[in-house]
């Protein structure tokens, strides 16, 4: 195994330990607290030393029965002996380690056998706790288990002699680990965390007892197979974290948290690319004020990584959205919904009315217009501080305009500063107008984009005089992602939005693919593509149109990415009715009786706190919903909400039949009135917890009857 290979292992070792501690050391957080006890002093220097043995659990750093011998040779007449052989080992003299380690273990031995001992257990380990204590900028806690799998899993041959295995594990740790940890800043970033909120932890400055707990995480007690197993999960991690599909389409029923989720995917592929180690962003107050923050690009990462497995806080997600607003303002995200009404002009470019003042008043002339996809795609490639030069530039000329001269036949053109702060233009002796140059139009000249060759006279002139009087700057953005996000995708007409440039979408057709591919643009002439680093996130509501009704165009082009329900979201126990159960029941039932597109998603009921909160989600949405899905067949809906019996107390429902009503006769028309029902929802006030209750529990349980008494 080569070098590269060697640290490519640690690295990917790393990544998994990482994903393990994110939301913290968890009882291994002790180590740090009794080093920064014991720091730079020998264990009996410390007053009642032993207390803090017992309080931070130290068992498992030592010898199993050397706590026992330990506090049994402090306390014995050899203990001044025994202090100095510990001195001995803590000295840096010119002895070596190897030599120190093998002097401690053999006189510890030959102490305990005086007291009356059989074995001290006073090995490397010990020893390794004992330095650790003294000197942790240089030593850190050893257990063979560990380094044995340590140096199989680089290729390493495990040393067996008395006093080198520590000096090796020691070795292997400066020349590999602590490289690996240096080139990690997300975790550097998640140990001063953690370290911060511990408050009486060893800061751990050269990370040695970091490099101990990767090891002890990771490798204690693992054997071959484990390590090979901890190799194919790293792989599978680093595979997910390179993979990020181009196009993708998130899609589920209602309330499973797409739109939700396409921040937090929108800010895993920036953040990829963040060179910044924090960024300033405003965050919203509860009062609706504003306050700006620096927050850590490492603390946004590890949001994300929560919220994969968990719901995180209400400050978690402001964090969250305050940083995508940053990226949007930035214009490195953009968010449009998609709609029937929506179309090529809007998304890619089209001629657009726009409103001139001339010598004969406002006037209507038509120009055309970049869609948002256009502009993201530009700024993907390029972009400046054009805005702020336009609006320098616009000042300047406002009163008087400006006399430019066209590039072949050299005829002299005026612009003056209309209403939107474009350019109408005038042109011969006369000066009569004849159009508008736009800014959008003036920004894809000056960036090479636009191909059109008849305004290029006008635009080119006034491109140069730009150059040439102001400090405009061009960055090439190809190093850093982009995203689209388009909700409700599946409610448009793709054919007509996407028109030709569906096709620029595909990887391999985008800009610097294996087949680039570029079109000209029917109305601009420009001749544009699809950059490698804009992803595209739509989300789609299967309960609004269903998959498999997509336009193949789309489905050929995209990955889909379900996402469905998560009871395990929800709270377990509101006023004791289980939320999660309840949810797992209800789409259970919808999944048989309709289908699993229409299912109802678990972010109806994240924000319900108290009995109140849930009947105002069923109250206001999911029956509304059902109704919805189930066109008023209300035996249907009964049979979600597991309502067997009619009128019962614990119903949501009230059946209204023939039998209620004194009517005077029992047939119309051969119909028989006595086959009718009337369903009423109940007032929810008159809902008790059972009728919760009851969706997921069978109404004759043995549970039944204790549930109606604790409802009422």
């Amino acid at each position: 195994m080569n070098e590269e290979e060697r640290k490519k292992k640690i690295k990917d070792l790393l990544v998994v330990y990482q994903q393990k501690i994110e939301r913290g050391f968890g009882n291994e957080i002790d180590k740090w607290k009794l080093v920064n006890i014991f720091k730079g002093t020998k264990v009996w220097e410390i007053e009642n030393f032993y207390d803090y043995f017992k309080k931070y659990n130290f068992t498992y750093l030592v010898q199993y029965y050397s706590p026992t011998i330990i506090k049994e040779l402090f306390n014995s007449e050899k203990s001044d002996e025994y202090k100095e052989a510990i001195s001995n080992l803590l000295k840096d003299s010119e002895k070596s380690l190897k030599q120190r380690l093998t002097e401690f273990i053999n006189r510890v031995e030959e102490i305990y056998r005086i007291v009356g001992g059989e074995s001290s257990h006073h090995d490397e380990k010990t020893a390794s706790f004992f330095l650790t204590l003294y000197k942790p900028e240089k030593y850190t806690f050893y257990m063979y288990s560990y380094y044995e799998q340590f140096c199989k899993l680089i290729g390493e041959k495990p040393k067996i002699k008395i006093g080198e295995k520590y000096p090796h594990y020691l070795e292997l740790i400066k020349g590999y680990i602590l490289p690996a940890i240096e080139n990690n800043n997300e975790l550097k970033d998640l140990k001063k965390k953690f370290i911060e909120e511990c408050k009486d932890c060893y800061e751990d400055p050269n990370n040695m007892i970091l490099a101990q707990d990767i090891l002890y995480q990771m490798l204690s007690g693992k054997k071959d197979d484990d390590i090979i197993e901890i190799e194919e999960s790293t792989q599978q991690n680093n595979r997910k974290e390179t993979f990020t599909p181009l196009n993708t389409i998130l899609y589920g029923p209602p309330g499973t948290g797409k739109t939700y989720n396409t921040i937090n995917k929108a800010l895993e592929i920036i953040l990829r690319k963040e060179e910044k180690e924090e960024l300033e962003v405003e965050i919203k107050n509860e009062d609706g004020t504003e306050k700006v923050e620096k927050i850590r690009i490492g603390k946004v990462k590890e949001i994300l990584n929560k919220s994969k497995n968990e719901k995180i806080d209400k400050d978690e997600r402001q964090i969250l959205k305050a940083v995508f607003d940053y990226y949007k303002n930035k214009g490195q995200i953009e968010f449009i919904t998609f709609h029937q009404s929506y179309s090529y002009e809007e998304f890619v470019e089209g001629i657009k009315p726009i409103a001139v003042d001339d010598n004969e008043g406002t006037n209507v002339k038509y120009d055309i217009i970049p869609g948002i996809f256009k502009k993201i795609c530009e700024r993907a490639q390029k972009s400046s501080n054009f805005n702020e030069v336009w609006e320098n530039f616009i000042e300047d000329i406002i009163d008087n305009g400006l006399e430019l001269k066209t590039e072949k036949r050299n005829k002299k053109y005026k612009l003056k500063v209309n209403s939107n702060n474009n350019l109408n233009l005038f042109t011969g002796k006369e000066l009569i107008q004849q159009g508008t140059l736009t800014k959008e139009r003036v920004y894809s000249f000056l960036i090479g984009e636009s191909k059109d060759k008849y305004w290029a006279s006008y635009y080119n002139p006034l491109v140069n005089y730009i150059k040439e009087k102001y400090d405009i700057k061009i960055e090439d953005n190809s190093g850093k992602n982009y995203v689209l996000i388009i909700d409700e995708i599946n409610r448009g007409n793709i054919s007509k939005i996407f028109g030709e440039l569906i096709t620029l979408i595909e990887e391999d057709k985008r800009i610097g693919g294996k087949e680039e591919l570029k079109i000209t643009l029917p109305y601009s002439g420009d001749e544009f593509g699809v950059p490698k680093n804009l992803y595209i996130i739509g989300t789609m509501n299967t309960a609004d149109r269903s998959i498999a009704l997509i336009d193949t165009a789309l489905r050929r082009r995209f990955h889909f990415e379900e996402i469905m329900p998560d009871p395990k979201l929800l709270k377990d126990n509101v006023e004791g009715i289980n939320l999660q159960e309840m949810l797992k029941a209800i789409n259970e039932r919808i999944e048989f009786i309709y289908d699993r597109d229409h299912t109802i998603g678990h972010s109806y009921f994240l924000e319900v706190e108290t009995f109140g909160d849930l009947k105002e989600v069923f109250e206001n949405k999911i029956i509304p919903l059902l109704q919805e899905y189930f066109y008023d067949d209300w035996e249907k809906i009964r049979f979600v909400l597991n309502e067997k019996k009619d009128n019962s107390e614990d119903n949501f429902i009230e059946v209204i039949k023939y039998e209620d009503r004194n009517f005077e006769f029992s047939t119309i028309n051969n119909f028989d009135l006595k086959e009718r029902r009337i369903y009423k929802i109940k007032p929810s006030n008159e809902w008790g917890k059972s009728a919760f209750k009851k969706i997921y529990k069978d109404k004759n349980s043995n549970n039944s009857e204790e549930n109606k008494t604790q409802e009422n």
